[in-house]
């Protein structure tokens, strides 16, 4: 568990990092697409896990998985390459100096062009003697013809080695952002309820609804399929309306879903099967919105000490929210009330903290 665990937080991390640090505009939708991901290997492997543990057992399935993810992730982290900034817009880029040297032989053209046809001359006063031109002149030529600078070293200047420091990787001033500081503290919270559903309702279905573990499992592949599709369009319109506007939209509807449809889906596949169709289209949504929302608040060079920090509270959530919902489960004597009314209003209290958080923005 710890090894499976570790390297999976090392791919997962690495990835969001950098597609956050190469886009700005359309953050949302790139990191929605690729957290869409998740949903199709959950929809897929929900469903042929239960095949394979009942068909082969318990070692030959971990071995399976094992095999199919050490080529699938390998292959991907082929492709994943380290942010630098673009070298067109960049330190030491050629363009500036062209449109610079562009811009000022255009402006002598047209003044040239201007006094020639009398329009707007220099008045005597103005003028400059023959001397005076002679010896500017030179200057002048000198400085227009000199060749412009090449970015590119030659072989017989190596580059000089940068003496820019480099960014703590624990960037503890972060908490002196609000902005910042109000994302994290609703990431949190928010991850201490987000598993609930997805880990609880399989249980739910079978002793509370009661359905086959196999309509059970349906569940989560309800959630993860749902989330395919959500993560991409809510993506979409984060870019489109503000990152911290669809957080705040997702993370009320995903409350008010578990208050008032899993709340009352005690005695119907149907109505549990709407429930874990919003909260998969919602819920899942606000788990890649937050750490977009959180990459927004900060400068570029912050970025992966933020998201260091929001992937911390995820897992502090995680570790803490279940044992939590267990222990209201077993004070309510086995009933889940207690455990759903707990999901609804967490996902609220975040919602709130996210609003304060966008009050403080604008």
């Amino acid at each position: 568990g710890f090894l499976y665990g570790f390297g999976g937080c090392l791919l997962y991390f690495t990835c969001i990092n950098v597609l956050a640090r190469y886009f700005n505009k359309r953050r949302g939708v790139v990191v929605g697409v690729a957290i869409s991901g998740s949903g199709i290997g959950s929809s897929v492997m929900a469903p042929l896990l239960h095949l394979m543990l009942y068909r082969l057992g318990f070692s030959w399935t971990m071995r399976i998985m094992g095999a199919c993810m050490f080529v699938s992730l390998s292959t991907a982290a082929c492709f994943v390459r380290p942010y630098q900034p673009s070298s067109l817009s960049g330190k030491g880029s050629i363009l500036p100096i062209v449109r610079s040297r562009s811009a000022q032989i255009s402006t002598e053209d047209e003044e040239a062009s201007v006094a020639g046809e009398g329009i707007g001359a220099p008045e005597d006063g103005d003028r400059i003697d023959e001397k005076e031109e002679a010896e500017i002149r030179p200057r002048l030529e000198s400085d227009l013809s000199s060749p412009i600078p090449s970015p590119m070293p030659t072989p017989s200047q190596p580059p000089a080695p940068s003496t820019a420091p480099a960014g703590p990787s624990l960037d503890f001033t972060l908490f002196k952002n609000l902005h910042y500081t109000l994302i994290f503290i609703s990431t949190n919270l928010f991850a201490l309820v987000y598993l609930v559903p997805i880990l609880l309702t399989p249980t739910y279905a079978t002793a509370i609804v009661g359905l086959p573990p196999s309509k059970g499992a349906l569940m989560i592949t309800i959630v993860s399929s749902v989330g395919i599709v959500s993560r991409i369009v809510i993506g979409l319109l984060a870019d489109r309306y503000g990152t911290l506007n669809a957080t705040i939209l997702c993370l009320l509807l995903s409350g008010l879903s578990s208050l008032l449809i899993w709340l009352h889906a005690s005695h119907s596949f149907a109505v549990l099967a709407t429930f874990m169709f919003f909260y998969g289209c919602f819920g899942g949504a606000t788990i890649m919105l937050l750490p977009v929302a959180a990459s927004k608040a900060v400068p570029v060079g912050q970025v992966p000490s933020a998201l260091g920090f929001v992937f911390f509270a995820h897992t502090v959530g995680y570790l803490l929210g279940t044992p939590l919902v267990q222990f209201i489960v077993e004070e309510s004597r086995g009933g889940f009330e207690g455990a759903i009314v707990f999901v609804g209003v967490v996902n609220l209290l975040c919602a709130g903290v996210m609003l304060i958080a966008r009050v403080h923005v604008s």
